[in-house]
Parts: structure tokens; sequence; C-alpha cells
């Protein structure tokens, strides 16, 4: 569900070509959900925000009835019945849709999420979703798209890399195999710590990063070359 605790990111944060529908291009967000009554409670917040927003209950249903050379955002569970995820991004792919993929996950669902952004996703959130990162998520989306800069919806490489400094070596060894889409049981196992000691880690992590979640910090990790993150 989505937090009750909502909020709208600031206007002067998002881009002026989203924030002002009379000059927003053409964008539409896909909702695949199987929960209805979720899936109603984010319709309603992306429209309040004048987003066009058309609702599925599976993969399978948006693949079969949606042109896909359309401008948009499929908006899927990680682990959605029916059709997987990626399956429906292969099929995206050969199609050569321009439409871009962002999963939504659960904490404890973090590593697919994170396999979801090998194979092609552009991006994800993570549950329980909050109102305000909802929006931001789609404004990013529609930037990629129509190739808008925005230092406010995109971390800078220099903040990205000003954090990483600031972790331990143990924080960076959690961080590490985080980001290569280990569990906390996996990387308990791994570093041979308790799972507990583990969440403390990822925790300091998020404080150290300045990250909102595991969704945002993964982000970040993703959007530095891979040189910077040895």
């Amino acid at each position: 569900m989505v937090t009750s605790q909502m909020h709208r990111p600031p206007r002067n944060l998002m881009p002026e070509e989203f924030v002002l529908t009379e000059r927003r291009r053409p964008f539409t967000v896909f909702l695949i959900k199987s929960d209805q009554a979720v899936r109603s409670e984010m319709t309603a917040i992306l429209q309040t925000a004048r987003i066009d927003v058309r609702e599925y209950l599976t993969a399978t249903e948006f693949y079969l009835e949606e042109n896909h050379n359309v401008p948009g955002v499929v908006l899927i569970d990680a682990r959605i019945q029916g059709m997987p995820v990626a399956e429906l991004m292969t099929r995206l792919q050969e199609s050569n849709s321009a439409i871009q993929v962002v999963a939504i996950a659960s904490r404890a669902h973090v590593p697919a999420g994170i396999q979801l952004l090998k194979q092609g996703a552009s991006d994800f959130i993570s549950r329980p979703l909050d109102s305000g990162e909802l929006i931001s998520t789609i404004a990013r989306a529609y930037c990629v798209h129509y190739d808008i800069a925005s230092s406010t919806l995109f971390d800078s490489t220099e903040g990205i890399v000003a954090g990483l400094t600031r972790l331990t070596e143990r924080e960076r060894q959690v961080l590490d195999l985080l980001i290569k889409g280990q569990s906390s049981r996996g990387i308990s196992d791994h570093l041979g710590i308790r799972v507990n000691t583990v969440e403390a880690h990822r925790s300091r992590v998020n404080d150290k990063m300045r990250t909102r979640d595991d969704a945002h910090l993964i982000r970040m990790c993703y959007a530095l070359p891979e040189t910077e993150l040895v």
C-alpha cells in the first residue's frame, strides 16, 4: 500500500515542463498491479499530478491490449503473477518499444529489483510506497524519455562518490554484496555475521549515502561507471 504520510514533491524540485501540464508532452503510466485497492490508490495519487494512467491486472493483459510505440512507462510489481517482468521487458525490447519499465519491490524483494535492473529495467522503487517518490519516479522516467536534464531528480556522480568515501570497510562490503543482488541472509552467510548486524550496516549505509531507501541507494550505485564502484 501507499504510506499514509503522503506528500507531493515540491514543485520547484520538478522539471518545469513536467509540472506545467500545458507544456507536458505525451506520457502514459501503464500500472500493472494485482491488488485492485492499491492499484486504485496509486492511480488516484498519479492523477492528482494530472498524469495519464492506465490500469492492468497482469503483464499479459497490458502486452496484448496496448500499443507499445507510445511514450510511457510500465510500473509493475517485481514479483507479479503471470507473465514475469523479465519476459515482458524482453518482448518490449524485441518490438523496439521505447516504453520503460519500473519495478516495485518490497525490502525483502530488493534482490529481484536489482536483477530486473540488470536485465534492462530503468528504475525500481521500494514498498511501502511514498506518494512523493511515486510521482518523482514518473518524472524521472519522463526526463529519460525526453532527454531532459534534472539535477534534483538525478544524483550527481560527485555526490555519490562522496557518500561512498564515508563508508567503513565493512559497510562497503555490505553495499557491494547488496548491489550484486544479495539478500540480508546471503550477505550474512557470505561475511559470517548475524542478519541483524547486516540490517544495522544497511541502515548506516543509507544514512551515510543520504538515501531515502534501498531503491534510491541501488539507483545511485547503478548510475556510477563501474570504475567508480571498485
